[in-house]
C-alpha cells in the first residue's frame, strides 16, 4: 500500500519500511520535484500523526473570570471583615436634653454590637441615612447629620426638639407637656433654693411691675431709698442642678406659687408654644442661653434670666420671630447692662 508523503509530515510518525522500499521511495522522489500543487500540499494531513490537543478560547475565558471573581471576593472580604474599618469611635454634639450615655447605648445595640456573620459597623457597611432614622425614631429630634470619619470614627450631630417644659411653683418641679398638662412630678425645691434678701419696701417699680414678689426677684438692683430695708425670703431656680438631672428644658418659675398644680391644664398651650420657641431661638441666634424664665402674670409678659449682664422681657403670645429681630438690631449697637424689653412691638425699650 502507498501513502502520500507531504511535506509538512516528520519523519518520525512515517511508517516502518525496509531499505531496499526507502531507496525506491527516494527515487521516486527524485523525478517527481514539483509535480504536488503548492495549494494541495497544505491541504493533505499525515494519518498517522496524533491529533493535536487544542487550548478552547471560551475554556480560557472563563478561568479567567472565575480567577478574577475570586480576587474581588477576596478583596472585598478584606474590607468587610477587618478590624481596621471597625467603626468603634462615636462622637455626639448637641446633646443637651439627651443624656450621651442613653444614646450611646443605642447605637451600641443597633449598629455597633457585634455580629457572628455580618460586621454591621463596618465603615463601608454603615449607612450615615438608616443611623439618622433610627435615631429620629428614639428620640425627639429636629434633625439628625451623621458623618464618617475614615476609617473608623463616625460624627453624630443633633438637634433636639423641646416639646415639654420644667414648672416650677416654689416647692416643686414638675413637667409639663405642649399643652400645659402635668406628664410627671420631677422634685422638690430645695432647702439652699431660699435665700433671704433685703427688699426695700418703697423700691422703685421696674418695667414688669404686677407683682412685689415678683419685682424683688427680677431685678437683683433695686433703687436704694430712705426706708429701712425688710428681710424676704426668695426663691432662686438651681437651673445647673434641674438641667444636669432632668435635661436641658426651659425652666418656668411662678412667682404665684400655685401649690399642688392638678392634672389639669397648668399653662395656657400658646404660652408654652411661646416660651419654648423663645428659649430656642435665643440659643440657636446665639445670643445667649436662659437659666430660667419668670413668670407671674402673663398679661404683663415674662422675665428671661440670661447668662448675659441683661435679662429679657418678652410676651410668649406674641411674635418670638419679631422679638427677636428687635434684640438682634439692639445688641447690633448698643451694650444693654441690666435689661432688654420686648413686649411692646416695634418700641424696644433697654437699660
Amino acid at each position: 500500500m502507498r501513502y502520500f508523503r507531504s511535506q509538512g509530515v516528520h519523519r518520525q510518525f512515517a511508517p516502518y519500511q525496509s531499505s531496499w522500499r526507502r531507496f525506491l521511495n527516494n527515487l521516486r522522489k527524485r523525478n517527481r520535484v514539483g509535480a504536488v500543487p503548492q495549494n494541495e500540499t497544505r491541504t493533505r494531513r499525515n494519518p498517522f500523526r496524533p491529533a493535536a490537543k487544542r487550548s478552547s478560547v471560551g475554556s480560557r475565558i472563563k478561568l479567567s473570570i472565575f480567577l478574577a471573581l475570586i480576587i474581588f471576593i477576596g478583596w472585598i472580604s478584606v474590607l468587610v471583615y477587618l478590624p481596621y474599618f471597625t467603626i468603634n469611635k462615636v462622637e455626639f454634639s448637641g446633646l443637651k436634653i439627651i443624656k450621651q450615655s442613653e444614646i450611646e447605648q443605642v447605637m451600641k445595640d443597633e449598629f455597633l454590637s457585634p455580629n457572628k456573620y455580618w460586621p454591621r459597623s463596618n465603615y463601608f457597611i454603615l449607612r450615615n441615612k438608616k443611623v439618622a432614622a433610627v435615631l429620629s425614631q428614639h428620640y425627639s429630634l429636629s434633625s439628625v447629620n451623621v458623618t464618617k470619619i475614615f476609617p473608623n470614627q463616625l460624627n453624630i450631630y443633633l438637634e433636639e426638639k423641646i416639646s415639654t417644659v420644667i414648672y416650677d411653683n416654689g416647692k416643686e418641679y414638675v413637667m409639663l407637656d405642649q399643652e400645659g398638662g402635668i406628664i410627671k412630678y420631677l422634685t422638690k425645691v430645695e432647702d439652699d433654693e431660699i435665700i433671704s434678701r433685703n427688699v426695700e419696701l418703697n423700691a422703685s417699680t421696674t418695667p414688669l411691675a404686677t407683682s412685689s414678689n415678683f419685682n424683688s426677684i427680677a431685678l437683683d438692683s433695686a433703687t436704694a431709698s430712705s426706708s429701712p430695708p425688710v428681710i424676704e425670703l426668695v426663691h432662686i431656680p438651681n437651673y445647673k442642678k434641674i438641667k444636669s438631672e432632668f435635661g436641658s428644658y426651659p425652666i418656668i418659675y411662678d412667682t404665684l406659687s400655685v401649690s399642688n398644680p392638678s392634672s389639669t391644664i397648668v399653662l395656657p398651650p400658646e404660652v408654652i408654644a411661646g416660651v419654648i420657641n423663645f428659649y430656642t431661638q435665643i440659643e440657636k441666634q446665639g445670643i445667649g442661653q436662659i437659666k430660667y424664665i419668670i413668670k407671674s402674670n402673663l398679661l404683663a409678659g415674662m422675665l428671661a434670666k440670661t447668662d448675659k449682664k441683661w435679662d429679657i422681657y418678652f410676651k410668649p403670645t406674641q411674635s418670638i420671630s419679631e422679638q427677636i429681630n428687635n434684640l438682634k438690631l439692639i445688641l447690633r449697637e448698643n451694650k444693654p447692662t441690666a435689661y432688654i424689653d420686648l413686649r411692646y412691638g416695634g418700641r424696644v425699650y433697654w437699660k
